[in-house]
């Protein structure tokens, strides 16, 4: 392990300090709180907070490897309960956690009849201080399939650890990842890769499968408590603890709650343990009344007979357990094991944090200034548009009643359309009258080229805009005669003729297309 571990012990249900445990590589250090006076009511700190950062900070600037950052801190859980409760597809984790803090109990399905539960959680006497307690599902339960499914839900108090994590980040020290001890266990313990770094004193007979439902015990002696958690694919589903005998030993009775403890949660999340791991103290004996005492594993095995239950004794179980958690979340780059935390205390905004808020409440400013300045702009612009067109309808008001007042009476409904009709009204009387094509004197002279034996008229035709003429002649040479003699008509005030000549059959088709001349402005005299 080259990266900080840090173990925080705590008491008064999680509101004060008790000690800290450092751990880097092989060096291994503690602190205990020492007897200070109450803090004055203005401090910004408890000053037990205040002494564990300032001795973090020591230790860690003693490598430069972990001067500002600890890779993982683990939280002793005192005083935490854990219950189940049933929660409805989709809804996450900071909606469960909100519904119990406020009323009691998670959100339920309509339609599953138990809306009237309450969560056991909700009688913690922590919930009447807001930040003094972490409410969390121990699974994510957006992530199931069910409509309604039920799952394990655990309150930690964590007020001290909190202010610890604030007086951290107030030193510039962060803090990668923050989680229970229970988390910490199912890491260490609870994974496949557990038997193949096993020390040699384990007694494991296989390999568990990645699917099973594991469960890890972890006997800490010198806090006289066990520890237990069951986790799938590395994922936390049920975690507790039970109390010890006042000498750290594990007599039968203490497995016999556990079990007890272990049926309630089977019965209300469907699972059981598939393979049992017990992390014990070599030197840990059960007082039972068979000499010689069995050890706890042993124990656990005559009161859970239906799975397999590894072994491993070491000399230091806790120190075991963290160094083995640190160094999972250090070379397991699996997300779902990166993800066993505390979610409220690993992604508690921080100095950074801050600063970024701080930073974009600036650009808001700015930009809130700058819309205020374009929006002054335009209405500058807008006032100077409103004055403009008021000119203009001035002066457009003027020049109307110059050309004729009646635009301007009350009972026109569109001034510019009067103006508009008196305007082609004017046009009409000064427009020149256009001279009408002369089609009888043309279709007389046409008549007279083309009336002789040989043509077959098909279809003679004048417009306003041309003359059309289709015949057919015998010859070649009839076809260039009458093209000649309709391009040479004396008078003739058809300009152009356009030809297109077709052989059909013995004869000639020929298209004669003839074009006006411009018309010029009729005499107006009679």
């Amino acid at each position: 392990m080259t990266h900080a571990a840090v173990y925080v012990s705590t008491s008064d249900r999680g509101a004060a300090l008790r000690g800290l445990r450092l751990m880097v590589g092989e060096r291994d250090e503690a602190w205990t709180a020492p007897d200070l006076p109450t803090a004055a009511p203005d401090a910004p700190l408890p000053e037990l907070e205040r002494a564990a950062a300032d001795w973090l900070r020591t230790r860690l600037a003693a490598d430069k490897r972990t001067k500002d950052r600890i890779a993982s801190m683990v939280v002793d859980g005192i005083g935490s309960m854990f219950a189940w409760s049933d929660i409805p597809q989709g809804v996450n984790a900071a909606t469960v956690a909100e519904s119990i803090r406020r009323v009691g109990s998670a959100p339920s399905d309509p339609m599953a009849g138990d809306s009237d539960h309450t969560s056991p959680l909700a009688s913690a006497p922590e919930l009447e201080l807001p930040e003094g307690l972490t409410l969390e599902p121990l699974d994510d339960p957006s992530a199931e399939q069910d409509a309604v499914h039920r799952v394990a839900i655990g309150a930690t108090p964590d007020l001290a650890t909190r202010l610890l994590l604030d007086r951290l980040d107030a030193m510039g020290i962060s803090t990668a990842s923050v989680m229970s001890i229970w988390q910490a266990v199912g890491l260490a313990w609870n994974s496949p890769s557990t038997q193949a770094t096993a020390p040699a004193s384990a007694d494991i007979v296989d390999a568990p499968s990645s699917a099973s439902t594991l469960a890890a015990v972890v006997i800490d002696a010198p806090g006289r408590r066990l520890l237990w958690t069951w986790t799938r694919n590395c994922k936390t589903l049920a975690c507790g603890s039970c109390r010890l005998a006042r000498d750290g030993s594990a007599p039968s009775w203490v497995f016999s709650r556990l079990c007890a403890e272990w049926l309630a949660w089977s019965s209300q999340l469907g699972i059981s343990p598939a393979r049992i791991t017990v992390v014990q103290d070599q030197s840990l004996s059960a007082t039972g009344q068979a000499e010689p005492a069995p050890k706890p594993a042993a124990l656990l095995a005559r009161h859970w007979p239906q799975c397999t239950v590894d072994a491993i004794e070491l000399d230091d179980p806790m120190l075991a357990t963290l160094a083995r958690a640190a160094d999972r979340l250090e070379g397991d780059p699996d997300p779902v094991a990166q993800s066993q935390h505390l979610r409220a205390l690993t992604e508690r905004p921080g100095r950074l944090h801050r600063s970024s808020r701080r930073w974009i409440s600036l650009a808001m400013l700015a930009s809130a200034v700058g819309l205020g300045l374009g929006a002054w702009q335009l209405s500058s612009a807008a006032a100077d548009a409103d004055a403009m067109a008021a000119e203009a309808r001035t002066l457009w008001r003027d020049r109307a009643a110059a050309i004729d007042e009646r635009a301007l009476e009350p009972g026109v409904p569109d001034p510019i359309l009067f103006l508009e009709e008196l305007l082609a009204e004017r046009r009409r009387e000064v427009a020149p009258v256009a001279r009408r094509r002369p089609v009888m004197t043309e279709l007389e002279s046409v008549s007279l080229v083309i009336g002789y034996d040989g043509v077959q008229l098909e279809e003679l035709s004048f417009s306003q805009t041309a003359a059309l003429i289709k015949l057919r002649v015998d010859t070649t040479q009839e076809y260039e005669d009458l093209n000649a003699a309709l391009a040479s008509i004396a008078g003739s005030e058809i300009r152009e003729w356009r030809v297109s000549p077709q052989t059909a059959g013995d004869k000639i088709r020929a298209n004669f297309t003839g074009l006006w001349g411009r018309i010029g402005p009729q005499d107006p005299s009679p």
